[in-house]
This record gives structure tokens, sequence and C-alpha cells, in this order.
């Protein structure tokens, strides 16, 4: 008997349904449409999150608009100092203490909900790779995504050496990008012990 699990799994089908509008499956849609002023201009938003009928959102830097979509002004500033960053990876809100949690890079910043830098956690580990190992009807492959440029890889039995073999990539030391593979050795002589296989060391660009 297989031991129960609490974890859900979805199987994604291969067929598309047909088209599905909003409206269909929403109980209510509200539209605000945000300030366009002097230092409220906006890129590429990742986060957005409401607290105390105020927005926050997330691009390339903080910034806030009220309920009814008024520029009220940005957190922080860029840079490399402390409570500022370079661009932001993701924020999350603390609705109780009224705080803010901002990560950018290998820290954490803390800031109140009206923008008071607070403090600042740094971390040694950041990840600039990910692999993920996976079978297809029993065929190995590899999907390796390059988060600085948003790049992904799916790879077929797995990246390629000089002899156009497939290897598989598995992490070392992540806080390096260096990563390890297996190989083994081509079995030539029956009489001999076959050969322990080859490791090899990776690091990536």
């Amino acid at each position: 008997m297989e031991p129960k699990s609490d974890l859900i799994q979805i199987t994604i089908p291969e067929k598309f349904d047909g088209k599905i509008y909003l409206a269909d499956i929403a109980k209510s849609i509200e539209r605000i449409q945000l300030e366009t002023a002097e230092g409220a201009l906006l890129g590429y938003v990742r986060e957005v999150m409401l607290l105390d009928d105020k927005f926050y959102l997330g691009d390339s830097k903080i910034s806030v608009f009220d309920r009814e979509g008024k520029f009220i002004g940005r957190f922080g500033n860029q840079g490399n100092g402390p409570g500022e960053y370079v661009s932001i990876s993701s924020m999350t809100l603390d609705p109780e203490a009224g705080l803010v949690y901002v990560a950018s890079g290998k820290k954490i910043m803390v800031y109140t909900k009206e923008g008071k830098f607070l403090e600042e956690k740094s971390f040694r580990m950041f990840v600039n790779y990910l692999i993920a190992e996976y079978t297809i009807e029993w065929e190995k492959m590899m999907f390796l995504y390059d988060k600085r440029i948003s790049k992904g890889y799916n790879l077929n039995g797995g990246v390629l050496d000089e002899d156009g073999e497939p290897l598989i990539l598995y992490p070392m030391d992540l806080t390096k990008d260096i990563f390890y593979f297996v190989k083994s050795v081509e079995y030539q002589d029956a009489t001999i012990e076959e050969a322990n296989p080859v490791i090899g060391i990776v690091r990536l660009k």
C-alpha cells in the first residue's frame, strides 16, 4: 500500500479547452486606472499587494497608490547601500504588523507600510540556475533555467559533452554555480572489472 500524501497532484491535459471569458468565472471585476504622474511611471509590474486601501506595486522599485489609483510615493532608493535595492525580486506584506518585506538579490529589507526603512538581512546563497531532472516514458530529460536572463532549456537526455553524449547536471555548490555529472566508462573488456564512472565538475557561466 502506498503511503498517504496530502500533496495534490494535477495533470495538465494536452488538449486545450475552448475560450473562457473572465466575466463567466469572476464574481466581480474592478479596474483601477493608476495615475500617470512625474515619478510614478511603471515598468513591468511583478507584484501587486493591497493593504489598508493602498496598492503596493513592485517593478524595478516599490510604488504606492491609493484605492482610487492616485500616486502616493515610493519606497527606498535604488543602489547597493543599506535600505537600497538594485531591483525587486519579490515582495510580501504583514498586515498585522504593518510591515513590507522586499527581496532584492541577496538580501531582504523590511519597511513600515509608510515606507520607513527598518532593517535588512543578507543571505550568502543566491541561485542563478535551476535544474530539474524528469522522465518521459523512461527517458531522462533535463530542464535548465537561467534566472539572470529568464531563459529555460528543455533538453532531451541533458546537455551534450564533446562526444555528443547527453549528460544530466546535478547541483554541487549553488552559491558558485557549480554542478557535477556522472559518466559511465564504456565497457570494453569482459575479462576485467567494469571501471568506475567519471565524475565531471562544471561551473556554469
